[in-house]
């Protein structure tokens, strides 16, 4: 099994969307690149995420915990 690198940081508008997803492409090519045991979860990018299937925001947040909880490393964007 992969560790796992979890990617935190805030969703709500086009700029956020778009630098969590540059983010996600820059880490997973620093591990591709360096040939690191790890995975990359991105909740922009989660299954869970996925608004064609009307998620609630619990399934999310429930999906985003397991996740969260079996990750080795967090980054986070705290700026704000």
């Amino acid at each position: 099994m992969k560790n796992k690198v979890y990617m935190a940081g805030p969703l709500f508008s086009e700029a956020e969307v778009n630098q969590r997803l540059l983010e996600y492409k820059l880490i997973e090519g620093v591990i591709k690149d360096n040939v690191i045991d790890h995975e990359v979860f991105s909740p922009i990018n989660a299954p869970s995420n996925d608004k064609s299937k009307l998620p609630t925001a619990k399934e999310v947040f429930l999906a985003d915990e397991v996740e969260l909880m079996q990750s080795k490393v967090i980054f986070a964007d705290l700026s704000k």
